[in-house]
């Protein structure tokens, strides 16, 4: 098979890009023989440079190693010819060019990634100068790395709250709270994740005291596109669920050619080597640090035992189609290219469909607060009481919310005032917020959370020591809580009613130790207006005031018609309609959750 020089294709003239497509045939094979399940792709032009063909254009070669994809061929002047991409796990990718005259019977042969992990390999920066005088991974794919920068991975590292919660101190720097170090000789689980590059590198889990410049990055570019291999539930990070990978490929300057792991089978090579690995594609790149179990076997962090608990796998979208995606325009711009110069476009990249195009950012629950549930709320007097009843669904996350860390909590909140001042109404019976509250503690109201314990029973934030979890209030996916505040109504009154739930990144009994910033983020409000009526003896309206009895006919057919009724501000539907409601948002949220992955 022929392969022609790179330089051809730069020199493609624009005018000469639209071409036919042709019928590209052949065998993959790699040193053991005929390879299948590889894919392979083909390539479109515009006069920016390569498309990518959709993936569902792409082939998959059977047992013998055989394929057909089609291709669009381009013109350089001399030779007319096309391009495919072949990617398969395990192996690096290749993209042969392939002359017009010779598109059948076409072999192509990958290399397999059998070589060890290269302990001499020096790790490649995420931020690179578009002028090539510092040369990182931001050199080519700026965007990606601008993104990054404004994520938490980017700060993995020297995260104060992780510092804090590792030495044992507040925000400065004086012993406050609880800490791993306290109680600890060893450097524990932390850095297995925080600090992968540098853990992998010694094989003992890293010290956040004792870093080199590199490491310093956190999780950076080189700690996930390095990622061979993931053993769910084997161990926090590299010392135990994740194996790195790094490759012993030199470049023309005497260092280490740049390679990754990645989403896809179809990237040119021209650049930089690449392998396609499905990891990328589901949840197993992220389930080596966001599942773990401390040594006592508490379920720490969870989120991949309720992703899989969702439903089919197959069917359910994975980390990356929620925090890697700006389904909601949270504010990321979509993305066409992962090079950002133009002649490294054209040199090595391709324009692809944005949704198909991971973003960097790694939204979490500061972004995604707002959308993951759904609060419906209803207030009504019921004779001497002021009932109001809520229901409050998770309809925007694949897992348990809140997830992650076990001081993060979303609060629920019932406030009942008079719309002229004066003292809330008092709670006659329902659920009130518990300790771990902090401000709002003894208030009507609820708190979802996972609160993990200590030998003793008590409520610990010391989660690599908890002995056991005390209570799991979390809602899962499309989980429902229907609660039921009743507050005692003593005199006439029009009464502003407002549920809400907010989202905490840490208790404030931790915060406050740690003199941490816990900005409540609001998910979500309802409110309605109710005016009240004080009771009789004898059940009825009180002598000093009272609303009209209803009509006969009119007497329990519409709740606005009643002594108390709703009067405006966004009341969901309440009893058999509430249901209704509820099962059409489940259902129009579980299309938007779904997708093939």
């Amino acid at each position: 098979m022929n392969r022609l020089a790179v330089v051809a294709l730069l020199l493609v003239p624009a005018r000469a890009l639209a071409q036919d497509t042709t019928e590209v045939s052949g065998t993959v094979t790699d040193a053991n023989g005929p390879l299948a399940g590889a894919i392979v792709c083909g390539c479109d032009w515009d006069q920016d440079g390569r498309i990518a063909m959709a993936r569902e254009t792409c082939a998959t070669t059977d047992e013998s190693g055989a394929f057909s994809v089609e291709t669009t061929l381009v013109s350089d002047g001399t030779d007319v010819f096309g391009q495919i991409m072949v990617g398969a796990p395990g192996h690096l990718t290749v993209d042969p060019y392939v002359l017009e005259t010779e598109t059948t019977g076409v072999e192509v042969e990958l290399e397999l990634l059998d070589a060890p992990d290269n302990p001499d390999y020096d790790w490649w920066r995420p931020i690179g100068r578009a002028d090539g005088s510092v040369i990182g991974c931001g050199t080519c794919h700026g965007t990606i790395v601008d993104q990054w920068l404004e994520s938490k991975h980017s700060i993995a590292a020297d995260d104060p709250w992780v510092l804090d919660l590792y030495h044992g101190t507040d925000e400065d720097g004086e012993p406050s709270g609880p800490g791993y170090r306290l109680d600890h000789d060893d450097t524990g689980p932390c850095g297995a994740c925080h600090l992968a590059t540098a853990t992998w590198e010694t094989g003992e889990v890293a010290d956040f005291d004792e870093l080199e410049s590199i490491h310093l990055n956190g999780v950076f570019c080189e700690t996930c596109h390095k990622i061979r291999s993931v053993t769910p539930r084997g161990g926090p990070g590299v010392d135990g669920s994740i194996e790195l990978w790094r490759p012993s490929y030199g470049d023309a300057a005497g260092g280490w050619a740049q390679f990754a792991f990645g989403p896809y089978p179809n990237v040119t090579t021209h650049s930089m080597l690449t392998s396609y690995s499905p990891l990328f594609e589901g949840p197993e790149a992220c389930v080596g640090c966001h599942e773990w179990e401390n040594d006592n076997g508490v379920p720490v962090m969870d989120t991949y035992t309720d992703w899989m608990a969702v439903g089919d796998p197959a069917d359910t979208k994975p980390c990356e189609g929620c925090h890697m995606q700006d389904t909601f325009g949270i504010g990321a711009d979509p993305m066409e290219w992962l090079v950002d110069d133009p002649h490294m476009r054209q040199m090595s990249g391709q324009r692809r469909d944005p949704e198909t195009v991971f973003l960097h950012q790694f939204f979490g629950g500061e972004q995604w607060a707002p959308f993951a549930m759904t609060l419906q709320a209803e207030a009504v007097q019921e004779g001497g009481e002021l009932v109001v009843r809520t229901t409050t669904i998770n309809t925007g996350a694949n897992h348990r919310i809140p997830t992650g860390m076990p001081f993060r909590e979303m609060i629920l909140v019932i406030t009942v005032e008079p719309a002229g001042g004066g003292d809330p109404l008092v709670l006659a019976a329902g659920p009130t917020i518990q300790a771990r509250g902090g401000d709002l503690a003894g208030q009507p109201g609820k708190v979802f959370a996972k609160s993990l314990g200590d030998a003793d029973g008590e409520l610990t934030f010391a989660f690599w020591d908890a002995t056991q979890t005390l209570e799991d209030t979390r809602l899962a996916t499309g989980q429902a809580d229907e609660s039921e505040f009743r507050f005692t109504v003593t005199r006439d009154v029009s009464v502003e009613v407002t549920a809400r739930i907010f989202y905490r990144r840490a208790s404030q009994l931790l915060a406050e130790a740690k003199g941490w910033d816990t900005t409540d983020i609001e998910m979500t409000q309802v409110q309605q207006e109710v005016d009240l009526v004080a009771q009789g003896d004898d059940g009825g309206p009180g002598s000093d005031g009272g609303a009209e009895e209803p009509a006969e006919e009119d007497a329990g057919t519409c709740a606005c018609r009643q002594v108390g009724a709703r009067r405006a501000l966004g009341v969901a539907p309440s009893g058999g309609l509430a249901v209704l409601f509820a099962l059409a948002l489940l259902a129009r949220l579980a299309r938007r959750r779904n997708g093939a992955r």
